[in-house]
């Protein structure tokens, strides 16, 4: 048994006093959760005798010999973000953000082992994929982890669906699926234009926004699109935007298709999206990874870049046959249950502990 203890420094406060580690590691409904992945790796961690906490539970006084250092995300901030955390939070020396920026640097060298898991795509956190090797090389951090693969390739990869150890087929799956079409996603700016979907998300509710057979779901749509190039297509988002879900799953499993965007288009970068189209039987139109048939088989989606517009989109999904769609279903089916994609955290947690 091992009796090392690992810190876990998080992006936000609402996770301090481990409540990041809150949400069950077992699902219940189905589905695929990134938080789950937080519940669990303590879990499994705690199995090998690995104590695990949020770093606000560490001090100098009980500092380990051996304690490890996961940080969720880089922690250091550009001149201009330091100034802006600065001036929005006054009173408490920019509030949260460089809160954790300084503990981290004044508090690194007491941990033998510090590791980065940058959760954030390469279009919202350009500077740490480009510098990933840099950032390596000066020593911060043992092992860093990425959602998409850097350049050189260095560097792991996460991805949540091959950490689970479970069939995330919803409760919801076999649920009549009498509305068309579907998207949920946040209304966001681009931190980054290059290999950027969030226009094109912004495009496809502007087609489908007259069509009669679209909801658009997802957080702040009641104001203006945040794209610098789209930002007058409120009156489109307008027509189709049904507000916030209480669950996700139960939601698109009312749908027979779901336009399935990720934010950008990166080898490697596969989020959450296209599993829970899956876990709801909701067959997703994908447009992401260009390596995405190396994780998820084509059977089981439509690929978006297949279609040379929206118009010949709309005639494929409106006139596809039930006996195709209960088709596309059953290979999604097989491929949830297969267990030889059930790979669990312990290979991800070797490369943080050793």
């Amino acid at each position: 048994m091992d009796n090392r203890n690992l810190y876990v420094l998080p992006t936000s406060d609402s996770g301090l006093k481990d409540k990041i580690f809150e949400e069950s590691p077992h699902q219940e409904r189905g589905g695929v959760s990134n938080f789950y992945y937080w519940a669990k790796l303590k879990e499994d961690c705690e199995k090998r005798g690995i104590t695990v906490h949020t770093h606000d539970f560490w001090s100098k006084e009980k500092n380990g010999p051996d304690d490890i250092l996961l940080v969720q995300n880089y922690p250091e901030e550009s001149f201009f973000w330091r100034l802006f955390y600065l001036l929005k939070h006054p009173f408490s020396k920019g509030g949260f953000m460089l809160e954790r920026r300084r503990f981290f640097y004044e508090n690194y060298k007491f941990f033998r082992r510090r590791v980065l898991w940058q959760a954030e795509s390469p279009v919202a956190t350009p500077y740490v994929y480009k510098n990933a090797d840099r950032i390596f090389k000066s020593g911060l951090y043992q092992r860093i982890f990425l959602l998409a693969q850097t350049g050189s390739g260095k560097h792991s990869v996460i991805n949540f669906y091959r950490m689970r150890d479970y069939d995330m087929t919803s409760v919801y799956f076999n649920d009549p699926k009498d509305k068309l079409l579907v998207m949920i996603n946040s209304n966001v700016a681009p931190h980054s234009l290059g290999d950027e979907f969030y226009g094109e998300r912004l495009r496809a509710i502007r087609y489908f926004s007259d069509k009669g057979v679209f909801d658009l779901y997802g957080y702040r749509w009641d104001k203006i699109p945040r794209h610098p190039f789209y930002f007058h297509y409120k009156k489109y988002v307008d027509k189709v935007w049904k507000g916030t879900v209480d669950d996700k799953l139960k939601t698109l499993s009312e749908y027979k298709f779901c336009l399935c965007f990720e934010n950008s288009s990166y080898p490697g970068y596969i989020s959450e999206k296209i599993f829970d189209c899956l876990a709801a039987g909701c067959i997703p139109v994908y447009l992401g990874a260009p390596d995405i048939e190396s994780v998820v088989p084509p059977a089981c989606f439509i690929d978006f870049k297949q279609f040379k517009n929206y118009d010949e989109l709309y005639a494929r999904l409106k006139s596809m046959p039930p006996g195709e769609i209960q088709k596309y279903r059953d290979s999604i089916l097989t491929f949830l249950r297969d267990k030889s994609n059930m790979k669990g955290m312990d290979p991800v947690i070797d490369q943080i502990i050793s």
